[in-house]
Parts: C-alpha cells; sequence; structure tokens
C-alpha cells in the first residue's frame, strides 16, 4: 500500500500495484464488522483517500453535525498504478473522525476521484504527531508536549487499533457512538481547532464546494 512522491510534478508511483489491488479487495482493508478506520501505512509518505471511502467518512461525520472541508490543493497529485490510466487527486478533504476511545478528531487527505482506495494514514503525519505504534498491543500512542519517556508525559493519548482481516493495522475513525462530548461542542472545538489533526503536508489554496461524482452515460 506504499505510495512516494518521486518528481517535481508530483507523481505517486505505488509499490507493486498494491493500490489497484485496493481497488479490488478494498472490504478486506475495513474491521469485519464494516466499521472505517485509518489504514496504518508507515510507507506511504503522505496521506490520501479515494472518494467512496471519503463519502462514507463524510456520511457519519455530517450525521453528527460537523461538516467536512474541501481545499484546492496547489499541485495535483497523479498517481500511477490504479486502473489502465494514471488518476489525479486535486481536492483537499478535512474530515472530522473519531476513535474507539471517543477522541475527535480530524483527518487531511487528497481525495483519488472514483477510488475505493482506504483512508491511508501516510508517514508524515505520525511523525508530525510523534507516534508510538505499540504493535503488539495495536495501540497508536501520541505523545503529550515534552521529551517521551517510559512514562507517558501528561496530556498524551494511547488509541486503540484493530487488525483488518487483511492483515493491515486500522485505527477505528467512525465511532460517533463512543464520542466524549455533545454535537454542540465538539462543532465549537473543531472551529477552535482544539482537537489533534492527522495533517497531510500537500500545499491546498482557498476553501473549494464539496467535489462531485461524475457518471458517463452509454
Amino acid at each position: 500500500m506504499s505510495f512516494w512522491p518521486v518528481n517535481v510534478t508530483d507523481t505517486l508511483e505505488m509499490d507493486l500495484g498494491c493500490l489497484k489491488t485496493a481497488q479490488t479487495s478494498h472490504r478486506q482493508m475495513q474491521l469485519a464488522d464494516g466499521r472505517e478506520g485509518l489504514l496504518i501505512d508507515c510507507g506511504a509518505i503522505g496521506n490520501l483517500i479515494g472518494s467512496r471511502t471519503e463519502e462514507r467518512l463524510k456520511t457519519g461525520a455530517e450525521t453528527h453535525g460537523l461538516p467536512v472541508t474541501y481545499r484546492q490543493m496547489d499541485r495535483s497529485l497523479t498517481v500511477e498504478g490504479v486502473g489502465k490510466t494514471a488518476q489525479t487527486a486535486d481536492t483537499m478533504s478535512r474530515i472530522p473522525i473519531t476513535t474507539s476511545e471517543g477522541d475527535l478528531g480530524v483527518f487531511e487527505a487528497p481525495i483519488l476521484p472514483g477510488s475505493n482506495v482506504p483512508a491511508l494514514l501516510g508517514l508524515n503525519a505520525m511523525e508530525q504527531q510523534r507516534v508510538i505504534l505499540d504493535i503488539p498491543n495495536q495501540k497508536y500512542i501520541i505523545p503529550g508536549a515534552g521529551e517521551v519517556k517510559i512514562v507517558l508525559p501528561p496530556g498524551s493519548q494511547i488509541l486503540s487499533m484493530e487488525k483488518a482481516p487483511s492483515g493491515h493495522l486500522i485505527l477505528p475513525c467512525d465511532e460517533w457512538r463512543k464520542l466524549a462530548v455533545t454535537a454542540a461542542d465538539a462543532k465549537r472545538m473543531l472551529e477552535q481547532d482544539k482537537v489533534h489533526t492527522w495533517h497531510c503536508q500537500y500545499l491546498v489554496g482557498a476553501p473549494t464546494p464539496p467535489p462531485q461524482e461524475t457518471t458517463v452515460s452509454s
């Protein structure tokens, strides 16, 4: 599932056609009961999400009154290895999410149109959060401010991960029934940027309307 920018035009090469596999077996990369999550992908430099996955996460957030926002990217990302031709992502999404612990957050990712690619959580976002992955216990640890020692500093969060049938580690992100604050408080926290954000490093411009799916008649 790894990919990386390979030149100044931000073309993304997919290792061994792995995202083509994701297109056909994306359900294997969800949790067994169908819940959505962020696919932990240390081999991917940046985040990425297919439009169909984004729509499902958007539905969960908007059901709780939390809007997804969009920005036009300064430079498009061309993704190769998915289908017969290259695909281009030019819209960045900011999607409210919630973890198994009920913690609210935001996942940022370019949207790959017409794609089933799961929500890929790449290395840049994890590095920015100074993440510690406790693989044996399937924990995603975000340290608080300060030097990390054996005893975690105050403000640290330990988020539960789960394994998908494919064997990929998944950080659940649509656990809205466990949200620890009211919808009104959640909206206020998002507006004031008082939640953890899984940042995407690609440059973006001004906010744009939600992308529209296009249907080609035969």
